[in-house]
């Protein structure tokens, strides 16, 4: 196991991976502060959260404007979501172009630390998402 230290130091940042033993679990944000006066931030387990996997079809507005592909616009709009840790489209199941956007249906694989529950709230008050078909919860795995 490993743990990720992300240090600050004025205007540079650096990420540091060091071997850390340790309970399989999730990770919780512990500060510490570095002796030259920056700060660091060391993600290290805690039980609270459990990371799951969960197969969602979901219907997506990208706007007209959106800078990437739709399936990437679609990965980047549900990673946003709070809980969320990863999105992977598997299919896009549906085009249909509207006249300021375009509503995207894909089935995607979506890694969450939040109940499956939750996470259907959380998608449904979303601004982008049109509908939330069927949510399907794969897998539940300790980090």
């Amino acid at each position: 196991m490993c743990s990720l230290v992300i240090t600050r130091l004025s205007a540079e940042t650096s990420v540091r991976i060091t071997p850390h033993a340790f309970e399989r679990s999730s990770w919780h944000y512990a500060r510490e502060p570095l002796s030259n006066g920056g700060e660091s931030m060391e993600l290290t387990p805690t039980e609270k959260n459990q990371v799951a996997t969960t197969t969602a079809d979901v219907t997506i507005r990208i706007p007209e404007l959106a800078i990437a592909g739709l399936v990437d616009e679609a990965e980047t709009r549900l990673g946003g979501i709070e809980g969320i840790h990863a999105v992977t489209v598997v299919d896009v199941r549906g085009v249909k172009p509207r006249l300021s956007a375009t509503l995207v249906t894909i089935t995607g694989r979506i890694e969450h630390t939040i109940s499956v529950d939750e996470l259907r709230e959380r998608l449904a008050a979303t601004v982008c998402i049109e509908t939330v078909d069927r949510l399907t919860e794969s897998t539940r795995d300790l980090n």
